[in-house]
């Protein structure tokens, strides 16, 4: 019923699918919990006509009590998909794979939190590195000290800490769809920012842009040259540079911020449109793949469906935050 954030096409079969926290109990008044919530899908030819497929139950010792946001990718040309997606209660990243979008193998690819604030996975988000074949993870979380400070991020130095909204990552090395081996699983690299705005974040989004402000497809991030950091925090956005020698975000000085929308962000699928980073345009078969979600907020909490024609403009962002 919300959450639509693992949109992905399958060029093999020609369909573009969606996921979404599905709770078939849910009503207005009562909300969600009677039932663990699953992942909805639906599928398209078109993006215009729609039909309900089975999703991606909460039928594991690892997603019994729900199945939360995430997203799929595929690694390289291999047909399967590989959806990471959050338990309930985001105390485990789960990898889950299929041969036909039906049946589902998975195991449990990410278990340790990097703090007893900041949970194990919140909101995935995805990109490979190709020149080094690298997976990277970004989940929402929050930390106590900053990267570089001296102080560990995620330990607090006093009983009454706060800890500060920021962006988690995680990586691995091959990301197989089989799951064989160690390398399947998630490494903590360690936040992306020095923590904050706020006291926790939610949908992170590293998206890459080339310097005239065309998407990047999240296949081949380290091409981007420039970056938006999207997070929901007030669904602020920032424009900045990012290190992929120590895995830092630094922010350019004009920020722009999206307020007063609900944080459940839907995804859109990028395009290439004449220098900005289309909402609207879908991935065609036989065109960029690229995968890459991103939140497409509207006024008074409600949120725009994935297509609609939403564009950011980069690196022309009027003036914001400070």
């Amino acid at each position: 019923n919300n959450d639509p954030n693992g949109v992905i096409f399958d060029r093999h079969t020609g369909l573009y699918h969606r996921f979404y926290q599905y709770d078939p109990t849910y009503a207005d008044g009562r909300g969600h919990g009677e039932v663990a919530r699953t992942w909805g899908q639906t599928v398209s030819r078109d993006l215009v006509h729609w039909e309900d497929w089975p999703g991606i139950y909460a039928d594991t010792p690892w997603d019994e009590h729900g199945v939360f946001s995430g997203n799929c990718v595929f690694n390289g040309t291999d047909p399967r998909p590989i959806c990471i997606y959050s338990n309930d209660p985001c105390s485990i990243g789960v990898c889950a794979t299929s041969d036909d979008w039906v049946n589902w193998r998975k195991r449990a690819c990410m278990t340790k939190p990097p703090s007893t604030k900041s949970q194990t996975n919140h909101d995935t988000s995805i990109w490979r590195d190709s020149d080094t074949g690298k997976w990277y993870l970004l989940i929402g979380g929050c930390t106590f000290n900053a990267p570089g400070s001296g102080l560990d991020p995620n330990v607090p130095t006093t009983p009454n800490a706060p800890c500060h909204g920021n962006a988690q990552l995680w990586t691995s090395s091959d990301l197989r769809p089989d799951f064989i081996g160690p390398s399947s699983n998630f490494t903590y690299v360690g936040p992306i920012t020095p923590g904050g705005p706020g006291n926790y974040w939610e949908l992170p989004y590293l998206l890459g842009f080339s310097a005239n402000g065309t998407a990047v497809d999240d296949y081949h991030h380290e091409e981007a040259t420039q970056y938006v950091l999207a997070f929901g925090h007030g669904n602020a956005y920032w424009v900045g540079t990012y290190n992929r020698d120590n895995h830092s975000f630094v922010p350019l000085p004009r920020v722009q911020a999206m307020r007063g929308w609900s944080h459940a962000l839907p995804s859109a699928l990028w395009s290439l449109n004449n220098g900005s980073a289309d909402a609207g345009s879908p991935n065609t078969p036989n065109g960029h793949v690229v995968g890459q979600p991103f939140p497409v907020p509207t006024p008074g909490g409600i949120g725009a469906l994935f297509w609609t024609h939403t564009s950011i403009q980069v690196p022309y962002f009027s003036s914001g935050l400070d």
